[in-house]
């Protein structure tokens, strides 16, 4: 996927490795094998915004 470009509803993410909050590496493929994924990101949840 091109940088910048957004995902719309219905688009498939592209496949990624990140840590998690543990610091153990998510593999979304791997994810994927297993059934849906629900991907969330929240933004300045614990801080002072």
């Amino acid at each position: 996927m091109p940088s910048g470009r957004s995902l719309k509803v219905g688009d498939r993410a592209p496949l990624f490795n990140l840590p998690s909050s543990t610091g153990q590496p998510v593999d979304l493929s791997e994810n994927l094998s297993r059934g849906p994924v629900v991907l969330a990101w929240y933004l300045f949840d614990f801080g002072r915004v």
